[in-house]
């Protein structure tokens, strides 16, 4: 997990200073006509090794992505951590710092419950996950090889939130999800709320079929989460010992404003659509 100062990737060998020479080259050929891809080495090594430097497999995983953003660009945030500071500040997203589950996957915790419904659009909270993915994978490329762990926290989830989990935008927000460069995604549902079962059957009716057998659905059964991560990671409200210091999470994050801001160029295609 990034710390204040960015991590030091691990060495790399020839074939994969070749693959990254490959994939740099198949994108200026073939994906000319989309604007601002970035091919910066510690950029395209995210796509690499969540594919195993298969630099077949990373292209079709770059040119996916960045088709799905002309698809839907309201989707994907253009603004960097700085701009939507008081976003952040709600902590409805982090990325817990030095925490994984039991197969190494870095966890990621989504506090449903955090979001004031009445102000807030399902496209920026998405944005949150823009700016945490990116600080992440940005500092540790190679983690895109073990994938990530979403935490999905319903507690106090009340049928408000009815007018954000429609089909159609359950479906938009997992083909995203299921886009950005992790070898594999882990989500574990906890918590429970009044109106959590009834939005749960739309969530897995739309989840993609290679996560869906990666969703687990906890509800407030702590033991069962704690299967997969150990408690040490967890939050206390999850059955852990784990409390974060949003402050310092935050410093670390800003401190690489620019650096996030750069890489979000890639997100301003076309704005209209």
């Amino acid at each position: 997990m990034p710390s204040n100062s960015k991590k030091e990737i691990p060495p790399l060998t020839e074939d994969q200073q070749h693959a990254i020479k490959s994939l740099r080259k198949r994108i200026e050929d073939e994906l000319n006509h989309i604007k601002n891809i970035n091919t910066k080495d510690t950029y395209l090594l995210r796509f690499l090794y969540c594919t195993d430097f298969n630099t077949e497999l990373g292209f079709k995983k770059i040119k996916d992505y960045y088709e799905n953003i002309l698809a839907y660009p309201k989707w994907y945030s253009t603004d960097p951590p700085i701009k939507i500071k008081p976003l952040i500040d709600k902590n409805i997203s982090v990325m817990v710092p030095a925490s994984v589950d039991k197969d190494d996957r870095q966890i990621y915790l989504f506090k449903v419950g955090n979001v004031d419904i009445q102000n807030i659009s399902i496209q920026e909270i998405s944005f949150l996950d823009d700016i945490w993915f990116e600080y992440l994978l940005e500092n540790e490329p190679h983690l895109s090889g073990k994938g990530i762990c979403i935490i999905v926290d319903f507690e106090y989830v009340t049928w408000k939130f009815a007018k954000w989990f429609n089909y159609r935008n359950v479906k938009i927000g997992f083909k995203k999800l299921a886009l950005v460069p992790f070898k594999e995604i882990k989500i574990h549902f906890v918590n429970n709320s009044k109106s959590m079962k009834y939005f749960l059957k739309l969530i897995v009716s739309c989840v993609p079929e290679d996560i869906k057998k990666q969703v687990h659905f906890h509800f407030s059964d702590q033991e069962t989460l704690a299967k997969h991560i150990d408690k040490d990671f967890l939050l206390p409200e999850h059955g852990g010992y784990n409390k974060l210091n949003y402050t310092r999470i935050y410093k670390s994050l800003f401190e690489i404003n620019d650096i996030i801001a750069s890489n979000l160029n890639m997100n301003k295609n076309d704005r209209n659509s």
